[in-house]
C-alpha cells in the first residue's frame, strides 16, 4: 500500500545552510484553498532544537507528546478516520 516513490529529501537535522525553497500553491494548513504568493524560503528546525532553545530560555516543561496522525493527506497511503485526521494503515511501520 506503500507509494513506491517515497523517499527522504530534506534532512531532519540543522545541516543545510540555506533555505528549502517551495513554490507549492497549496498549504497543509488549508490545503482546500490555493496560495495567491507561493514562493516561500523555509529552514529547518527539529524538535530537540526547538525545545532546548525553550528550555534555556526558561520554559517548564512537564510533558511532551508527539501524535501518530496529521490533519491534512501529506501522503497519497494515509488513511482518513472518521474524526477527520489522517493516519498510516494499520501494520505499517510506526503505526500503533
Amino acid at each position: 500500500m506503500a507509494d513506491d516513490s517515497y523517499a527522504i529529501e530534506h534532512s531532519y537535522f540543522e545541516e543545510q545552510d540555506d533555505p528549502y525553497v517551495d513554490e507549492s500553491d497549496r498549504t497543509y494548513t488549508d490545503a482546500d484553498r490555493p496560495l495567491v504568493h507561493r514562493l516561500s524560503f523555509q529552514w529547518n528546525h527539529s524538535i530537540g532544537e526547538i525545545v532546548t532553545a525553550l528550555i534555556r530560555n526558561g520554559l517548564r516543561l512537564e510533558w511532551l507528546e508527539e501524535h501518530d496522525w496529521t490533519v491534512w493527506p501529506r501522503w497519497d497511503w494515509l488513511v482518513k478516520r472518521d474524526d477527520g485526521s489522517w493516519v498510516a494503515p494499520p501494520g505499517m511501520a510506526g503505526r500503533r
